[in-house]
């Protein structure tokens, strides 16, 4: 059985051997998988990065092979900046990882308006792909800030259940503690 699931600003190919229960990481690397097709051996998903929208891709022994091509033209005439993964520590001690959007002329110690992205949930994640909001904020010289704050999914169900029934505490001190580190 194939499937996609959550990992720390990924979202990775997988599968599972239903005879054995054992699970296999396919994919690895900065990106998202969303939406798996298998006909026989035969694998087909989309798959998105900091600087690709979702395009179609066959997954081939272990490499994925792109097969629309529907956003190159779009592409090629933007100018993106950069992409960080961020990790900031909350002032109770909590790890928090972050994604950081940065404009393309930015240069390293400047000084920009920030944007705290916030992805909502509780569940979700953001990460290492293509979100043309947070893209266009940062072309207008925004640094915009994605944490992925106690409640969001991809660490683990502890780290997601932290928030229940207590909305409005620990995720916003892992809110300030991303802040503060950026």
């Amino acid at each position: 059985i194939y499937f996609v699931y959550e990992d720390d600003r990924t979202a990775p190919l997988a599968r599972v051997n239903v005879a054995t229960g054992a699970i296999e990481r396919l994919s690895n690397g900065p990106h998202g998988v969303n939406g798996v097709s298998v006909v026989g051996a035969k694998v087909a998903t989309a798959r998105t990065s900091d600087t690709e929208p979702y395009e179609v891709v066959a997954f081939e022994n272990g490499v994925f092979r792109r097969l629309s091509r529907h956003n190159d033209s779009l592409m090629a005439a933007l100018d993106l900046g950069t992409v960080q993964r961020i990790d900031s520590k909350s002032r109770d001690g909590t790890q928090v990882g972050s994604m950081l959007y940065l404009p393309p002329d930015y240069q390293a110690g400047q000084k920009l308006p920030l944007a705290l992205h916030i992805h909502g949930g509780p569940f979700g994640q953001d990460g290492h792909d293509f979100d043309l909001m947070r893209r266009v904020f940062a072309a207008k010289g925004y640094a915009v800030l994605a944490p992925n704050y106690r409640g969001s999914s991809g660490r683990g169900e502890a780290f997601s259940k932290a928030i229940f029934a207590d909305w409005g505490n620990k995720e916003v001190i892992d809110l300030l503690g991303a802040v503060d580190e950026v």
